[in-house]
């Protein structure tokens, strides 16, 4: 079972600020990997990221969120672990 991936604009910017063969790298595993297993690979967030996901690569995180019923994956930031927690 394959979710679709959705980038949200901030996730792109995120993308395009990175360096070119790490935003290759994340991009990648979030297509090959993440999409097909969203609950197994993510890590759900508490606090003031509650109904989040954080998907673990390397230095990396992906937060997103997942909708069930439309089956969609929406990537929110990408980024650093220092930075991507930061609202």
């Amino acid at each position: 079972m394959f979710y679709r991936v959705i980038f949200h604009e901030d996730a792109l910017d995120d993308l395009e600020s990175m360096d070119k063969r790490l935003a290759a790298s994340v991009y990648d595993k979030v297509m090959s990997y993440l999409c097909s297993a969203p609950f197994e690979l993510g890590k759900p967030l508490k606090g003031e990221h509650t109904g989040l996901y954080s998907y673990r690569l390397g230095k990396c995180r992906v937060l997103y969120s997942i909708d069930k019923d439309r089956r969609t994956i929406t990537i929110i930031k990408v980024g650093l672990r220092k930075d991507v927690y930061d609202t």
